[in-house]
């Protein structure tokens, strides 16, 4: 199919803005009132000139935000399940963990509560998929989510029939910019200084100051023909231009090189294969052309009630927000609001009522009497001509302003506003207490939870259309060796080893992920909200740490069953976990590879530093019973004659004395290490070790000395 001309995009924009123009500028409508500005500029302009007010007061403001932020506290998260052709659990686990990964470095949710939060203000939300190079030097790309803040830079085919727009196959993404940064950004452009035709051609497009530039995404099919090849492996499936790679050596990933030497199709079909390309233009010049790796264009929108009703002009579709239907209560009640304040205005300037004449004698003090509160006034009497009598007293017009029917009115726009918005008022802090039961507030839950379904259930289909995306462009550009950023279920964070099978064969035990290897299915599954998650938590806690003891386990165990429960307690904090960690320390086992290299250096330490202890111990009580034993044999050698041979025999007890001597002072060094080592956290390896240490000190000292029988005194013989 021939690539589309800068005439083409212009007419397929024109035309796709005026079908979709009603969208957007109910939109605008939308947002005057969500940002609190429900009147008509000149209304309010009307309503200035003649110093009268002009009030709003926010009452969508509290819905939308409770509509919000239910979507904050139960967050979706995509699931990966496998479809077939060799795929499995334990690797839809890895893809799943992938994609959360990507997730978390592309905040990605973020741009959701973006698009959510822009359908149910103005009725449609977007959020785009790209592909960014990953830093450093490398050439590999990873996938992110970005947000889109202005919905109005984004326009849709009107002829997409799928409900969440994922089969649409025209989409623009508008951008303006001014003539300077144009000529920087795309310094190889053929026309950069435009002429007055060219203008008049494109005067949508170029303008005095500034042009507008357009991403135009296309989708366009190409036919293929499908083959099914016998090979030695079984059959495979693969498109006629894969076999003609194959078969000349161009394919680079050495998918069919098997097939080579042996290619003979069993059966044929004629199919389509979907290409997506983005074609940038500025109105008169196609100035990039960028091919997508998915099938679908990567921009999701997150659209609001659809309707399709006829106002004169034919049937139409119509996207309706959360507020659209809100905005004559919220109108109501902002015209309730003014005339209120206008009226209580009203009230002080209301003057006195008297004969001319009357207000002479004090004059000054009358003038100011509606601003100075006085205790008292004074007024000339004045006789009527006519009857001859004195005229009444100055007096006030009695007005009362209309505040209880105003305030009732402004009740009746309240509760239709709530009607519209199908949301119900949160419950005061009074009614939580004292005048709702829990089953009450439940209903009332519930009830808001309903009302406004309807969104949710759209925005699950946005999220559907977004991660089936994410799941289809993962093999096409996570398709090299590398290390990538993975998130597990519980929310910790790890690196993952993909497409390397020589890492495999190494590493048995560590995970790896070979992208492009069956097929697999996205599902959006829902959390429970963070409040209730804490709450059965900790009821969960409480309630198993009173059985814990009843179910028979050792104590070992309830101290680790104690550890977790602490840990579960969320509102502790760190300190929670702190106490965990005193309750049952972590096993070494469990900590990571930086932390246990570090422990396997310092137990190598100490285990020289006992050896080095115990030397020493040794050297010096040797020394010590040496020169006692001297001084002993020398003491007996001046008060006794011996022969030789019984100092050989005392000589040989001293010196086993001596021996158990140091023995004992060796097991006690290593009892002494052994609590050194307790210290930095090896508590019951050490334990242990200073056990079996003390036991077998134990066991020498019951035991009695070996009794060696002296050899027979020689005869002496009297001095001559």
């Amino acid at each position: 199919m021939s690539e589309p001309t800068p005439k083409e995009i212009r007419e397929a924009f024109s035309d796709y803005s005026q079908a979709t123009n009603h969208i957007r500028e109910q939109g605008k409508v939308d947002m005057r009132f969500v940002a609190g500005d429900p009147w008509e500029p000149e209304d309010r302009l009307a309503r200035e000139e003649a110093r009268r007010p002009c009030m709003a007061f926010d009452e969508l403001g509290q819905y939308l935000n409770q509509a919000g932020n239910q979507i904050r506290q139960n967050k979706r998260a995509p699931q990966v399940i496998p479809e077939g052709d060799g795929a499995n659990d334990k690797n839809a686990e890895k893809r799943a963990n992938l994609i959360r990964g990507i997730d978390y470095r592309s905040s990605a949710q973020q741009s959701h509560i973006t698009a959510f939060d822009n359908m149910i203000m103005r009725s449609v939300g977007y959020s785009r998929l790209t592909t960014q190079k990953v830093p450093g030097k490398t050439f590999d790309l990873e996938l992110r989510i970005k947000p889109i803040e202005n919905p109005d830079t984004i326009i849709f085919s009107p002829h997409y029939r799928m409900p969440d727009g994922s089969d649409v196959e025209e989409v623009f993404e508008i951008d303006v910019i001014s003539r300077e940064r144009f000529k920087k950004r795309f310094p190889k452009a053929k026309i950069t200084s435009f002429s007055g035709e060219e203008m008049y051609e494109a005067h949508n497009w170029i303008r005095e100051d500034d042009l507008q530039l357009a991403g135009y995404w296309k989708v366009t099919t190409e036919p293929v023909r499908l083959l099914l090849i016998d090979s030695p492996e079984g059959p495979v499936i693969a498109y006629e231009e894969e076999i003609k790679d194959v078969v000349s050596g161009r394919d680079k990933m050495g998918r069919f090189a098997k097939l080579r030497d042996q290619i003979k199709v069993l059966r044929e079909m004629q199919d389509e294969k979907k290409v997506v390309k983005q074609y940038v233009t500025n109105g008169v010049e196609i100035l990039q052309v960028n091919p997508w790796v998915g099938t679908r264009i990567p921009i999701c929108g997150c659209f609001g009630k659809q309707l399709y009703a006829d106002f004169g002009n034919g049937p139409k579709r119509h996207l309706m927000s959360m507020v659209r239907l809100a905005r004559d209560p919220a109108m109501f009640m902002a015209y309730a609001i003014s005339q209120e304040a206008e009226e209580m205005g009203m009230a002080p300037k209301a003057p006195f009522v008297g004969y001319k004449g009357q207000f002479e004698s004090d004059a000054e003090a009358w003038e100011m009497l509606n601003k100075i509160p006085r205790a008292y006034v004074q007024a000339d009497p004045v006789v009527d001509s006519a009857t001859g009598q004195v005229l009444p007293l100055p007096t006030r017009p009695q007005f009362t302003p209309n505040v209880v029917v105003y305030e009732q009115a402004k009740e009746s726009g309240r509760r239709s506003v709530q009607a519209a918005m199908g949301i119900s008022q949160l419950p005061t802090a009074a009614q939580r207490q004292n005048e709702k039961s829990g089953i009450a507030l439940d209903k009332i839950k519930t009830m808001e939870d309903i009302g406004a379904f309807h969104f949710v259930d759209n925005y699950d289909r946005y999220l559907q259309n977004m991660y089936w995306q994410v799941n289809e462009a993962l093999d096409l550009v996570y398709d090299t060796a590398r290390d990538a950023p993975i998130m597990k279920p519980d929310g910790s964070y790890a690196t993952m080893r993909i497409n390397d099978q020589h890492y495999q064969v190494q590493n048995p035990n560590e995970d790896v992920l070979h992208t492009g290897e069956g097929k697999y299915g996205v599902t959006i599954s829902v959390g429970p909200s963070y409040q209730s998650e804490r709450e059965e938590q900790s009821e969960f806690a409480d309630n198993f740490l009173e059985i814990a003891p009843q179910l028979g386990f050792p104590p070992p165990i309830i101290q680790k069953i104690a550890a977790i429960c602490v840990r579960m307690r969320s509102s502790l904090g760190i300190f929670g976990k702190e106490l965990a960690d005193i309750i049952s320390p972590p096993e070494t086992n469990n900590l990571p590879p930086e932390a246990q290299a570090a422990i396997a250096q310092l137990q190598a330490q100490m285990q020289q530093l006992q050896q080095e202890n115990a030397s020493l111990h040794m050297e010096r009580a040797g020394k010590v019973l040496e020169l006692a034993n001297k001084t002993q044999i020398e003491s007996m050698k001046g008060k006794h004659l011996l022969d030789k041979a019984t100092m050989d025999f005392i000589t040989q007890i001293v010196k086993a004395e001596l021996a158990a001597k140091s023995k004992a002072l060796d097991t006690q060094a290593q009892a002494d290490a052994a609590k050194e080592l307790a210290i930095l956290g090896f508590q019951q390896d050490s334990n242990m070790a200073a056990h079996q240490a003390a036991h077998e000190q134990a066991m020498r000292a019951t035991q009695p000395p070996p009794v060696t029988q002296p050899p027979p005194a020689a005869p002496t013989q009297p001095p001559a």
